[in-house]
């Protein structure tokens, strides 16, 4: 996704860089966001040299004052946002960074299809929001 997207890329909830890092391997400037300042320690230790920046942060409240190509979470991580007021708001925070044309992506088990079912297919787009 960071190719097709061809920019910068940020991802929410990054812990200890599992992702981000590889992406920042291929060359992408890579921003990764947490709240755990522990995680992003050990971020810190496994990325030297590499085009990555950590940020601790909220991914319900942060402002980076930039826009992103590519924005993701990985590992579940929508599902620690569990009321609709929560979602609401990382989704607030991913639409003012993402840039015109750019892609967010997440993951999270067992959706419920219907829910998720669009005009478009089964992507739910910000603008369905």
């Amino acid at each position: 996704m960071a190719r097709e997207a061809g920019g910068s890329v940020l991802e929410l909830a990054c812990g200890t860089g599992r992702v981000t890092i590889p992406i920042a391997k291929l060359g992408f400037p890579v921003t990764g966001l947490d709240i755990v300042p522990g995680m992003l320690a050990r971020a810190r230790s496994k990325s030297a040299g590499l085009p990555v920046r950590w940020v601790e942060g909220d991914a319900r409240t942060f402002d980076l004052g930039e826009r992103f190509r590519l924005i993701f979470m990985t590992g579940n991580a929508f599902q620690a946002f569990v009321t609709n007021a929560e979602q609401a708001a990382v989704l607030r925070r991913v639409h003012a960074h993402l840039d015109d044309g750019g892609l967010f992506a997440f993951e999270t088990r067992n959706p419920l299809l219907p829910n998720l079912k669009t005009r478009e297919g089964f992507f739910v787009t910000l603008e369905t929001l």
